[in-house]
């Protein structure tokens, strides 16, 4: 799909399935085009903080090219305010043996989407996982398509999403694996949490499995703040607002857990809690 079909939004698209009405056929202004190339064998750690600061609505595209047998550790971290309209497009390529550990953190926003798009080449490897948070009466998406081309082929993926009174949080994710590749593996995860009335967290994961020797694993949990919890957290001293943050931190530290720089772990805690 090409890029102008990711900037404007139209009845029919499945990218554009969650999106309120009131977001169609509206255009929206390319602000960047960046790429990020990672050598044959090389291995690298890049920490991206996507803060668009204008007003009007944005969308911004990166390509990223991991080369055969290299690494990269990516993070993401994206706040966006209450009536901030954007799209962030991801177009990922990795090579042959080559490896993508993918943090993605986004909060807030009227319209906050980041679709990824991902070709996996034979042997290669994408990890994704992350936090998607929405409480400003906003829409927050990751929705991602992933393509297995090659053999021996991995990609697991998982949310934690979290969606305040009358917000909306969407993790869509789907896998190709065609006939004629082998050994692959899929798994798609999400965990989702409602804090408060009126709050939606949609996750729809599909996977497209042809192959007779790959393994797939999917899984769903939608949950919301439980009164029974929090008042047993209030029979044991806490107040009723330090009982709720309580869930909900420990709903975030399932993902917050795998982050491996502590420095990065702690900006984004003070990111959601804030």
């Amino acid at each position: 799909m090409g890029i102008q079909s990711f900037l404007k939004a139209q009845k029919g698209d499945p990218d554009w399935a969650f999106t309120p009405e009131q977001y169609f056929d509206k255009e929206f202004k390319l602000i960047d085009a960046n790429l990020i190339e990672l050598r044959k064998g090389k291995s690298d750690q890049i920490i991206l903080r996507q803060d668009p600061s204008e007003r009007e609505m944005l969308a911004k595209h990166l390509r990223i090219d991991v080369r055969e047998g290299a690494t990269l550790d990516l993070a993401i971290i994206n706040e966006a305010s209450a009536k901030m309209q954007q799209v962030f497009i991801y177009d990922i390529r990795v090579r042959e043996g080559g490896h993508i550990n993918m943090g993605l953190f986004a909060k807030g926003g009227k319209l906050n989407k980041h679709i990824i798009q991902v070709i996996l080449d034979e042997g290669a490897n994408f990890n994704s996982y992350g936090h998607i948070l929405n409480t400003c009466e906003g829409d927050t998406e990751v929705i991602s398509k992933i393509e297995h081309h090659g053999d021996f082929c991995v990609s697991n993926q998982f949310y934690t999403c979290e969606a305040g009174k009358g917000s909306q949080t969407v993790f869509q994710s789907m896998v190709n694996v065609p006939r004629d590749v082998g050994s692959n593996v899929v798994g798609i995860e999400s965990i989702n949490l409602i804090q408060g009335p009126g709050g939606m967290c949609h996750c729809v994961p599909e996977v497209y499995n042809l192959s007779d020797s790959s393994r797939v694993s999917t899984g769903v949990n939608t949950d919301i703040l439980d009164h029974e919890r929090i008042y047993y957290l209030q029979t044991r001293g806490l107040k009723q607002a330090a009982a709720e943050a309580m869930l909900i931190m420990a709903h975030r530290q399932q993902v917050l857990s795998l982050i491996q720089v502590p420095a990065i772990r702690e900006e984004i805690e003070q990111i959601l809690i804030n």
